[in-house]
C-alpha cells in the first residue's frame, strides 16, 4: 500500500489510489514556490482513469499543539 509521511503523520493509501507530496513537484519547486515562498497542499491523491477520477487534496496540520493560544479575556460593554 503506497504511504506517505506528511507533519509527522503517515498516510496509508489503498493499492488503487496514487499518492504523492505536492511540494516535491517540479512545477510547484520551478514555479509556485520560486515566487516567493508560497505554501500548498501536502498531498495531491488520485484515484481512476478516463472520465472517473477522484481527486484530493490534503492538507496536513496537527492541531494537538497549541502554538498560538486564543485570547482569554472577555471584554465587557
Amino acid at each position: 500500500m503506497p504511504t506517505l509521511q506528511v507533519e509527522g503523520f503517515e498516510f496509508i493509501f489503498i493499492p488503487t489510489i496514487a499518492p504523492q507530496r505536492y511540494d516535491r513537484w517540479e512545477h510547484y519547486i520551478k514555479v509556485w514556490n520560486a515566487a516567493g515562498g508560497r505554501k500548498a497542499v501536502d498531498v495531491v491523491a488520485v484515484e481512476g482513469s478516463g472520465s472517473a477520477i477522484v481527486t484530493w487534496l490534503i492538507e496536513a496540520k496537527d492541531f494537538r499543539i497549541i502554538t498560538n493560544p486564543p485570547n482569554r479575556r472577555i471584554s465587557g460593554g
